[in-house]
């Protein structure tokens, strides 16, 4: 009847489109809200450049440490962050742990460069509840470095991205088993 078509919905990237019935029309879901959390001026910069080309991201602020990042995440209330690993006064890692009660709402993408200390500190950060981890932009081709970037942190937001909207499909059931699967996955990366 009239009631389960009105029910049935289409996702199309971000939005919700009842297919039939009451409230047929196309309602946007608001954009996806981005705290970048990063020391370095320049990675933030290039952070949130690389991160409003995306089409449906909005970079909504930024800190450059992480008691500043706990502070804007009460302030802002962002969708997702990118976390610095290392950094003065307060570390990625530290903030992590701080935010983990309110990690099954907000998504947490590891920054580190290549070294043997920021991969010790990524797989803590994927225990801790982090999504995934990209790596900084480094070397002479600094554009094909933000190319890469924007590809890798694209594939990272479209499947936080499914991840929610399935989530709120089936009511939040049996989230935590499908966060410690993804967590498993991406360990396995190493």
């Amino acid at each position: 009847g009239h009631s389960r078509c009105s029910a049935r919905l289409f996702v199309e990237r971000f939005r919700w489109v009842p297919l039939c019935g009451e409230g047929a029309k196309e309602t946007r879901l608001d954009t996806l809200r981005v705290l970048v959390v990063e020391d370095i001026s320049v990675h933030r910069l290039i952070l949130t450049e690389v991160l409003n080309d995306i089409d449906g991201v909005e970079v909504v602020g930024s800190a450059s440490n992480g008691k500043i990042g706990l502070a804007r995440v009460e302030q802002l209330r962002p969708d997702l962050i990118t976390l610095d690993v290392e950094m003065p006064e307060m570390d990625g890692i530290e903030m992590l742990r701080r935010l983990q009660p309110a990690a099954l709402e907000l998504g947490v993408v590891m920054v580190s460069v290549h070294t043997a200390r920021g991969a010790e500190a990524t797989l803590q950060a994927l225990e801790l509840g982090a999504l995934d981890f990209v790596t900084k932009p480094s070397g002479a081709d600094l554009r094909a470095n933000m190319d890469g970037l924007r590809a890798e942190l694209k594939r990272i937001i479209d499947a936080y991205i499914t991840h929610r909207l399935l989530r709120g499909m089936s009511g939040g059931k049996g989230e935590r088993s499908e966060e410690r699967r993804v967590g498993k996955e991406c360990r396995s990366r190493w």
